[in-house]
């Protein structure tokens, strides 16, 4: 059985694992929002919404033109760029594979929590038992002589 510091070495270094890729996750969200939602958002441009909302109201007033299988790459539906989306993808399941590590790392932290705190209580009981012991003795020793 392995000792508690030895236990306690791991749970720290998956605690720390957990937490880098928790960092790594955080910037990465930060990037994909600076690449791909905030530039929508800058002034004079749209946003995806609005441009859905007047893309909508176009086809509800009859204003839209276009015929059924016309596709024009500049005017996209919902304002993203194929390439973007791609990569949007890509970035997902990247993050998603992340995040199953991550959950993997956290669950084994929390069997590390538990093989510690298992060998705190066998250890306290140990320490216990131990004291009762020494208790016993010195009881047992003193009484006689009084």
């Amino acid at each position: 059985m392995e000792t508690l510091e030895n236990l306690v070495q791991k749970m720290e270094s998956q605690m720390d694992r957990a937490d880098s890729k928790l960092d790594l996750l955080t910037m990465r969200l930060d990037q994909f929002e600076s690449r791909v939602l905030l530039p929508d958002q800058t002034e004079g441009n749209p946003s995806i919404e609005e441009k859905r909302v007047a893309i909508k109201e176009n086809k509800v007033e009859g204003e839209d033109s276009e015929k059924p299988g016309d596709y024009d790459e500049d005017d996209d539906d919902d304002g993203l760029d194929p390439k973007l989306v791609t990569e949007l993808l890509v970035e997902v399941k990247r993050v998603r594979k992340e995040y199953d590590q991550l959950l993997q790392d956290v669950h084994q932290v929390q069997e590390l929590q538990h093989e510690v705190t298992k060998s705190l209580r066998k250890q306290m009981k140990q320490v216990q038992n131990h004291f009762d012991r020494l208790r016993e003795r010195v009881i047992g020793s003193s009484g006689p002589n009084k």
